[in-house]
């Protein structure tokens, strides 16, 4: 089930990750290589770390991770090296005459690839052309009267936790308070749900 909410972030978080694909490579007797693309589109993965914090920050991600119930849920990461789109990388997909769907183009030389944006932000969105245009937070999908041909803005994407155990690292400190934290928590972005 998805939830609306979005992952804890502050000057104590590290994070490792970008985004891949899934392309089994078998090598044949002669040498030659059979590649198969699996995913059509890119999946992120991450693994975060919260450095040692005082209680009123850990008891936040840990009922972040018990409303997420491990890897049972979803929910929204602010990837901070890819959360926007410039109206050039802002394209969108026709769906039918009335829905397109938002993708952020990346572009290299004269090629270039599509990555469905499902998770837009509920402010600060524009469109470029188009009329009667409105778009779902939750898909990503636009309706409009006449199509746009391009957005702008910020998005997250849609991720879940990639393990159902939180493993703490705690170091009691004298007075009483706790601190702890968390080393190398999986991440990963879901595409389709």
């Amino acid at each position: 089930m998805y939830l609306d909410i979005l992952l804890p972030t502050g000057v104590d978080l590290a994070w490792t990750g970008g985004f891949g694909f899934s392309t089994p490579t078998a090598i044949m007797a002669n040498g030659k290589e059979a590649r198969n693309q699996e995913w059509a589109y890119n999946r992120s993965r991450y693994r975060v770390s919260y450095n040692a914090r005082l209680p009123a920050a850990w008891l936040e991600f840990e009922a972040f991770f018990g409303l997420a119930a491990g890897m049972a849920n979803t929910w929204r990461l602010r990837d901070p090296r890819d959360n926007f789109a410039t109206s050039a990388m802002g394209k969108l997909v026709a769906i039918d005459g009335t829905h397109s769907q938002m993708v952020k183009r990346y572009t290299f030389g004269a090629y270039s690839f599509d990555t469905p944006v499902t998770k837009p932000a509920a402010t600060g969105i524009s469109f470029t052309g188009g009329g009667g245009v409105s778009y779902d937070v939750a898909t990503g999908i636009v309706t409009h009267g006449a199509a746009p041909t391009a957005w702008s803005g910020t998005f997250y994407k849609h991720c879940r936790f990639d393990t159902d155990v939180l493993e703490l690292d705690g170091l009691d400190k004298s007075g009483g308070q706790l601190i702890a934290g968390w080393r190398d928590v999986p991440i990963v972005e879901v595409t389709l749900e």
